[in-house]
């Protein structure tokens, strides 16, 4: 077997317009890093070149037991189809078992078939960053670190932070040697040992959130080298157009038609009469259009224009816009309009999480009825918004992931008996409680199929 972790190579790291940044093919001998023999012995996972994910559903990291202090005893588990939960085993170069002691940090899934494992440690020489096949497990070294941050993309693109063109390439925010800010990549996976990237953003801007239309043109916005906001439009050629902005930013997301979309509240902080929150960019030639009647701003405008997220229901064509205290339905293929829905639609007064199926979408937070404040997760029917309550208190879920088929897979706390626990839910009739101690909440929880 070829070594995957010291069989380091060079993974290309370049500019729009062609200049090449610090990187290096992924797959040569460490020696062309500059790395000696003594800091590859050093590497706690070095020979690292399997992470067994076959036949997983889901990835999770927690404790590896119910003692266990968070984040320094993380370990990574899978959840099988048929919902047992196994920790991750690994294998060295020669396909013997590996102990791997140092701690997971994140997970990232790009497509159906490669997810990254981030096992950094700040300050750590090492970077520690695998491209895994979700299929076969093979590990690869993946020098590139994809920004985990709450008020960066999250939420866009059906609970992820990755956008995809029609050319294939993967789009998300990351940090990469020599830059200070976070920047916008464009990530080719040729194969695992032909990784080549693309910084998207202009040099010295900082992203913030981004959208990708099916030919690889971007938008994005964020700060620039002078700490000032921007929103620049890039065609994928590398041609440049800018958009009017304001302080706070905009909310860019990707219709089902390819085209980009944002929202602009400009309008309602001036005061002037126009309708069109929603605006539409156009690409041939360069132009914003209004899209859709929009009376409903004033009722969801907030003094920001940033959303927590967005929720993309195949079937029916929907996507929908959501704060924790409103949601926008911004496209519906029955009618070329948004429309805001009110939460207590649902029953709720807030909303904590959401998540799609493709024909569902499934929120959790607090319940509006009664004395007492609870938490209930319900599940929704996007034609008419008729919605059916899976749980109706008694867990405070943290987390959750829902696959094609509408199956919830969550952590939570348990009120009774006590305790962190990981399930799964389909309907109010079948819960069920997954067979893992958990000392605390998982940090991450991610469906990789």
């Amino acid at each position: 077997m070829v070594s995957k972790k010291k069989g380091l190579g060079v993974l290309a790291m370049v500019l729009v317009f062609g200049m090449t940044v610090a990187g290096c093919d992924i797959f040569t001998n460490n020696n062309n890093n500059n790395n000696d023999d003594d800091d590859y012995d050093q590497d706690p996972l070095a020979g690292l070149a399997k992470i067994d994910l076959v036949g997983a559903a889901s990835l999770f990291i927690a404790p590896a037991s119910a003692r266990g202090a968070r984040n320094a005893n993380d370990r990574l588990f899978k959840i099988t189809d048929e919902g047992a939960v196994l920790e991750v085993a690994y294998e060295d170069d020669d396909g013997n078992p590996m102990t791997v002691t140092q701690a997971p940090s994140s997970i990232t899934v790009l497509n159906d078939d490669f997810v990254v494992i981030d096992f950094g440690i700040p300050g750590n020489a090492h970077q520690n960053i695998f491209l895994v096949n979700s299929r076969t497990g093979a590990a690869y070294i993946f020098p590139i670190g994809i920004v985990d941050n709450a008020t960066l993309n999250v939420g866009m693109y059906a609970g992820e932070r990755i956008a995809h063109d029609d050319k294939g390439n993967i789009y998300f925010i990351g940090n990469t040697v020599g830059e200070s800010r976070a920047v916008l990549i464009r990530l080719a996976i040729t194969d695992p040992e032909k990784v080549t990237t693309t910084i998207v953003t202009v040099p010295g801007d900082g992203v913030s959130s981004f959208a990708v239309d099916k030919d690889g043109n971007v938008a994005y916005n964020g700060h620039n080298s002078n700490n000032n906001w921007l929103a620049r439009f890039r065609y994928f050629n590398g041609d440049l157009e800018m958009l009017s902005t304001r302080d706070g930013g905009f909310t860019f997301w990707t219709g089902f038609n390819g085209k980009l979309y944002y929202f602009d509240f400009t309008d309602t902080i001036t005061g002037t009469s126009d309708s069109s929150v929603i605006k539409e960019i156009l690409t041939e030639p360069f132009s914003v259009v209004g899209y859709g009647n929009n009376d409903w701003k004033e009722q969801v405008y907030n003094g920001y224009s940033t959303y927590r997220g967005f929720l993309r229901i195949k079937t029916p064509k929907r996507i929908i816009a959501y704060l924790q205290d409103n949601m926008v339905e911004v496209y519906n293929e029955q009618k070329n309009n948004a429309t805001a829905i009110p939460l207590s639609t649902f029953g709720l007064a807030s909303i904590k999480l959401a998540a799609v199926s493709d024909d569902h979408y499934f929120l959790t937070g607090a319940s509006n009825s009664g004395t007492a404040s609870r938490n209930v997760l319900v599940k929704v029917d996007p034609l008419d918004n008729s919605y059916v309550t899976l749980l109706d208190g008694g867990y405070d879920i943290s987390t959750m992931t829902v696959g094609s088929d509408g199956s919830v897979t969550f952590n939570a706390l348990r009120l009774s008996p006590y305790g962190q626990v990981m399930g799964t839910v389909s309907s109010p009739d079948d819960l069920k409680i997954l067979d893992v101690a958990l000392g605390s909440e998982v940090t991450v929880l991610e469906r990789i199929r």
